[in-house]
């Protein structure tokens, strides 16, 4: 799963050296696992991940937020709408966990594709 979460953040230029690009790895795997985190992001996502990487919950959420912007910024709003078909988010960026959680939705349907 995590190559396949790699391969979708490169293919808009959200690269490793970003600090959120691992904590947002670390996200969806977890919303994956268990979707129901996604009803409580702080509490079910953001605060394993703050104590697994010696961090806490706003830096977490914080760079997730800044990966989100440079997926954005390099047309992830694009792919976001193919991915989605929702033409809002050409609009609007979607919050941190609405971005983990088309993620993990995309990575069910790639799943069942196969």
């Amino acid at each position: 799963m995590k190559d396949k979460i790699e391969d979708l953040l490169y293919s808009v230029g959200a690269f490793q050296h970003y600090k959120g690009y691992s904590y947002f790895v670390q996200a969806v795997d977890l919303a994956a696992k268990e979707p129901d985190r996604l009803t409580d992001v702080c509490k079910e996502i953001y605060a394993p991940i703050a104590e697994k990487n010696h961090t806490t919950v706003s830096n977490v959420n914080k760079n997730i937020r800044t990966l989100r912007d440079r997926f954005w910024e390099n047309g992830g709003k694009e792919r976001l709408i193919e991915w989605t078909g929702w033409a809002g988010w050409g609009e609007q960026k979607p919050y941190p966990k609405e971005f983990i959680g088309i993620m993990v939705r995309l990575l069910e349907d790639e799943a069942k594709a196969d």
